[in-house]
């Protein structure tokens, strides 16, 4: 959605950046609300960046986009802008520094779109962990006064607590070595960065994959070292995955308490890359229900798939959905808890939206696959009140109240990829 900041109108464009190398432009925008004109346009290519010389266009082809949640901050005149990865989401040998703003937030200064300082979540990013989530602003309570701070949710279940104003982590953020690639053409950062609080809250050593005849057997030949296992020719799994951890849906944050919650995904897909023969066609193809995508431009082709068992169970040892509340002061985990079921048996599962919390204390979502909407207790993650609607909720909630009475909507559409049953209601409810 555009982000609306005195008189401009700021916006991203979703771009299906792992279709082909020379994907359009991740350029964002601002237009005059009251005359329609171009303001400004920022490039997400890097400083010093040569575009190739038989490039045609105003902006740079196959740079980062911006297909998320902006935050705006109308007393400091800036905009924030989570971004993904530039083209191609899963190889990435001919970016040619075209990654210097992936998978990022990146300030500007909203009146005129300069560039003021950007944080990178993922470097060189072969995983699709996009930026996706809402950065979320808020004062941050600390013995030496209130820091103007940015919470920063992600897929990987990493979460980023940065100065709004330089960008600078505020809790320890450091660079670990990782897995490295064994595709030709391919390279991968030496290290990523892992924030030390809020600690990240994954599971993914090979305990938390299920045992079960049918997951083991799937997994036998793929390789995974963690959640920075690159892909591979030979297949490799990637988990939490791309969906999740905490995707568009984000987190909220209570103020007063300085307590964040946020919905987790726990979901692994297998990501293998096919070098393309002689014979190769390319056509713009997707991966929509684990097909094969062309990758035009690159050496290889791509497919991915959930890592599930005979009946579309994640191949997961913890819940593949959660609930987690996070101390802001502190960055500890304070609770956590399955969020919904999957078949009305296992609890946990894979989630699409995000949370409202209300001053009282009470956490609003749906989210699940599952068709609840629930309100669990803030401080302590019990299930207070929980409805069956026609389909599951997968949105974020909102709140308002007319003449003293105050209401929670929520848009119960269901969710096509996750092939939940399909709807088109929103439900409003009295908070009582």
């Amino acid at each position: 959605p555009p982000t609306v900041i005195k008189n401009l109108v700021v916006t991203g464009a979703l771009i299906a950046d792992n279709i082909r190398t020379d994907s359009p432009s991740g350029v964002i925008r601002a237009f005059d609300t009251k005359t329609g004109k171009l303001v400004w346009a920022w490039d997400a290519a890097p400083p010093g960046y040569q575009r190739p010389a038989n490039e045609k266009g105003l902006w740079t082809r196959a740079t980062p986009n911006a297909w998320s949640i902006f935050s705006a901050d109308e007393k400091n005149d800036m905009i924030f802008i989570p971004t993904g990865g530039p083209a191609l989401d899963l190889f990435g040998g001919f970016r040619k520094g075209l990654d210097y703003f992936g998978s990022s937030i990146v300030a500007l200064r909203a009146s005129t779109g300069q560039y003021l300082w950007h944080f990178q979540t993922v470097h060189h990013d072969l995983w699709d962990y996009d930026v996706s989530p809402q950065p979320i602003l808020f004062n941050l309570k600390t013995a030496a006064g209130n820091i103007s701070a940015i919470a920063q949710a992600t897929k990987l279940g990493h979460i980023f607590i940065l100065d709004q104003m330089t960008g600078r982590p505020i809790f320890p953020v450091e660079e670990r070595p990782v897995p490295q690639t064994d595709v030709p053409g391919e390279y991968t950062s030496p290290t990523q960065p892992f924030p030390l609080k809020p600690e990240p809250l994954y599971k993914y050593t090979e305990e938390h994959l299920f045992k079960t005849p049918t997951c083991w057997e799937a997994q036998v030949g793929l390789r995974y070292e963690g959640i920075f296992t690159p892909p591979s020719i030979k297949g490799s799994i990637s988990y939490p995955g791309p969906i999740g951890g905490t995707d568009w849906g984000g987190a909220s944050i209570d103020p007063d308490k300085q307590i964040l919650i946020l919905n987790q995904t726990n979901m692994p897909v297998i990501t293998q890359l096919i070098k393309k023969e002689k014979s190769f066609v390319e056509a713009p193809v997707t991966m929509e229900a684990g097909g094969i995508s062309n990758l035009i431009g690159a050496p290889y082709a791509a497919t991915r798939k959930m890592l599930s068992n005979l009946v579309g169970v994640p191949c997961v040892g913890s819940p593949a959905g959660e609930i987690i509340a996070i101390d802001l002061k502190t960055g500890d985990t304070l609770w956590r808890k399955p969020l919904g079921s999957i078949y009305k048996v296992l609890s946990g599962a894979p989630s699409a939206g995000g949370s409202l919390i209300t001053s009282s204390g009470l956490i609003f979502i749906g989210a699940s696959w599952d068709p609840h909407f629930r309100i669990f207790d803030i401080e302590n993650g019990e299930i207070l009140w929980s409805y069956n609607l026609e389909a599951p909720a997968t949105a974020t909630p909102m709140t308002y109240a007319i003449d003293g009475e105050q209401y929670v909507v929520v848009a119960a559409g269901g969710h096509g990829t996750m092939k939940t049953k399909e709807d088109d209601k929103v439900i409003a409810f009295k908070v009582k």
